[in-house]
């Protein structure tokens, strides 16, 4: 059975001010578009049956293609567009906020004997955050080097926002930026 959530992690938590947000993306992989960061879900479950399927799968731009036969709920940037590679989120309107929460993919589909032995691939390494109050001008949030997470949670002061970004620089060593969600609070 696999689970779709993060311990203490409200899934489609109604406060999210990112929920049905407007999103939009650098590049985009067929399938996996960047409005898949603002509907709620964090993670890609497979199917009914359960199959998973292309495991360990190189299609030679070191893209790992093996995935659940369920639809993706996650953004995953076009392999052949070199990183760094952007998300933008764009509220209706300004909202106050105090703090972002950014879901990566940290592969959960590798087989088991791997888990433990190293970073996945698919796991975002760096990444920077920013807020924009007009959707022009943008301020830093954030800027990580070493991430080893799968759920990165930042708090700033509260301020109004109209616009995050969030701009992988670089994976543990898939060519394409995997975002599961962005929300914010």
């Amino acid at each position: 059975m696999f689970l779709n959530f993060i311990p203490g992690y409200a899934k489609r938590d109604p406060s999210n001010l990112a929920i049905g947000a407007t999103a939009s993306a650098t590049s985009e992989m067929d399938g996996n578009p960047a409005a898949n960061v603002v509907d709620g879900a964090i993670r890609t479950l497979p199917d009914r049956d359960g199959d998973i399927v292309n495991i360990i799968e190189d299609d030679g731009v070191k893209h790992v293609t093996h995935a659940p036969k369920g639809p993706s709920r996650g953004w995953v940037s076009n392999p052949h567009s070199p990183l760094p590679q952007s998300v933008i989120v764009r509220l209706a309107e300004p909202r106050e906020a105090s703090e972002v929460r950014v879901v990566f993919d940290s592969d959960f589909f590798l087989p088991r004997v791997w888990v433990h032995h190293t970073v996945p691939t698919t796991l975002v390494r760096s990444y920077r955050i920013e807020t924009s109050r007009d959707g022009i001008a943008w301020e830093p949030v954030a800027e990580v080097s070493r991430n080893v997470r799968r759920l990165a949670v930042h708090k700033f002061t509260p301020c109004k926002i109209l616009a995050i970004r969030v701009t992988v620089d670089e994976t543990y060593g898939d060519a394409s930026a995997r975002i599961f969600e962005i929300g914010l609070w």
